[in-house]
């Protein structure tokens, strides 16, 4: 009996270690399915890592081992090569920000077709780098001056231009935080075109000088100009190609609201779904802004674009087209650019799909789901009130949206008679449900369990797509689901 007493206690202590390790086991199936997403939503990035690592190598052990290098400035040590190779990472790095400027290498690259990257992750990238490097490089050769006789700290070549180029990259990057890009962009967008002209003339200079040198005095070759020349001179190229084309001036403005005006646009229908760069010398002399071209009208042979007044570039354009004036403004036109994932479009129609589109952002999936609606697919919209997307039914009519589940979340809590109002009126055919104040955590996770969607896309506010995307990871443990922000 004994023996029974003491087997059973054994089994009891032992299934309770299996029910802890069985907890222990689901935590961490749970965590490895977190990072394996993280890797694969982060293979940019770590590829982009693994090539800095192998180009810095290369240049460090051309600069190390190299015969030619066998001199007396090995007493400068490993700061020697680790300036040089510094210098080259900011040199390929500035070459890759510039070709990802260049419009036309978006729009014929098939890059952002097999590869999930895009061009505003390409900059963020590239410009961290260039401030890494040069922060590498600046240790480096104070390290260098410092084991000089005659240390070149101040003098017009090293000194100078060096000391110039930090205070550039210190004024760019206070410039670009966001509270300042957000609330004076007019500013930061001129004063960064000056800067950066300004930090590839002092480039120019800084290359060109020498106070290393072989004992047979010669200098290390420099590689900035290798690397930049060319982007440099096709940008050059394209930028005055851009003002060289032939502008617009027939177009038609129609009026949603005081603060969103669609405007239309005589562009071919390939422009349709894609995004377009805006230019009015009316509004601005240098900026063109991006919209995403929402429609295309066969009846008049015109794409149309919607604007809402968002900042100081749009609040004058609005302005400008709401009044009536004796000469008209004129439009340039750059694109189209791709910014919908390449299997979007087909993904509505035959996966299950979550689309959330925050304020402006529904105009970057309008076209496809205004000609692709599918039962497959519930559209979720945040805006401030009814009337910021009455115009996503006036621009389309018909049977088309019987099939399509939309939820509006409303913003403003003070528009729910204009909500029931204008529901009962017209508007029924696009709207399912709606609910009056912003998602919260809960809402969007009663989104993600009811409909278990495969994709889950969000254009819009970012901070917002964050907290979907944080929902979706412990929402969804099927590790093929993917979610895409689109910019």
């Amino acid at each position: 009996m004994r023996w029974l007493l003491n087997n059973e206690c054994w089994l009891l202590n032992n299934e309770r270690w299996l029910l802890k390790n069985e907890c222990w086991l689901l935590n961490n199936e749970r965590w490895l399915l977190n990072n394996e997403r993280w890797l694969l939503n982060n293979i940019p990035i770590l590829v982009y890592a693994i090539g800095q690592i192998v180009v810095f190598l290369s240049y460090w052990l051309y600069y190390w081992n190299s015969q030619h290098f066998k001199c007396s400035c090995k007493r400068l040590s490993v700061t020697f090569p680790l300036g040089k190779a510094s210098a080259g990472l900011i040199s390929v790095n500035t070459c890759i920000l510039l070709f990802g400027c260049i419009g036309s290498f978006r729009k014929y690259t098939l890059v952002n077709k097999y590869i999930p990257f895009n061009f505003k992750q390409i900059h963020y990238l590239t410009v961290g780098s260039i401030y890494i490097w040069s922060v590498v490089h600046t240790i480096a050769h104070y390290i260098n001056f410092s084991k000089l006789r005659n240390a070149p700290y101040t003098n017009w070549g090293i000194g100078f231009t060096g000391h110039m180029l930090v205070a550039i990259l210190i004024v760019l990057g206070i410039l670009s935080l966001p509270i300042i890009r957000k609330q004076l962009f007019h500013k930061f967008f001129a004063s960064h075109i000056i800067l950066v002209t300004g930090y590839i003339v002092f480039m120019y200079l800084h290359q060109s000088f020498c106070f290393i040198k072989t004992d047979r005095g010669t200098c290390p070759l420099p590689t900035w100009w290798i690397w930049v020349t060319i982007p440099l001179i096709l940008y050059t190229l394209e930028t005055v190609w851009k003002f060289t084309r032939k502008p617009i001036i027939q177009y038609n403005v129609i009026t949603h609201t005081q603060q969103l005006i669609e405007l239309q646009l005589p562009l071919p229908k390939t422009f349709a779904g894609k995004w377009i760069r805006l230019y009015c010398s009316r509004a601005s002399l240098i900026e063109w802004h991006p919209f995403a071209v929402t429609n295309y009208n066969d009846d008049t042979v015109m794409c149309s674009i919607h604007i809402k007044s968002r900042g100081d570039w749009t609040r004058r354009l609005i302005k400008l087209l709401s009044e009536p004036i004796i000469q008209p403004p004129v439009f340039r036109i750059d694109g189209p650019f791709l910014h919908l994932p390449y299997h979007f479009a087909t993904n509505i129609v035959n996966n299950r799909c979550l689309v959330f589109a925050s304020g402006i952002g529904l105009t970057t999936f309008a076209y496809d789901i205004f000609n692709s609606p599918s039962s497959n697919t519930k559209l979720v919209i945040i805006c401030k009130d009814i009337t910021d997307i009455q115009w996503f039914n006036s621009s389309n009519s018909g049977n088309k949206f019987s099939k399509l589940n939309v939820h509006c979340f409303f913003t403003n809590p003070g528009t729910t008679p204009l909500v029931e109002r204008a529901i009962n009126e017209n508007d029924r055919q696009i709207l399912t449900t709606y609910s009056m104040g912003r998602p919260t955590d809960t809402d969007i996770q009663e989104l993600i369990r009811d409909w278990k969607p495969e994709y889950i896309y969000h254009s819009g506010v970012k901070t917002f797509g964050n907290r979907i995307k944080e929902v979706w990871k412990n929402e969804s443990s099927d590790i093929s689901g993917k979610f895409y922000h689109v910019d």
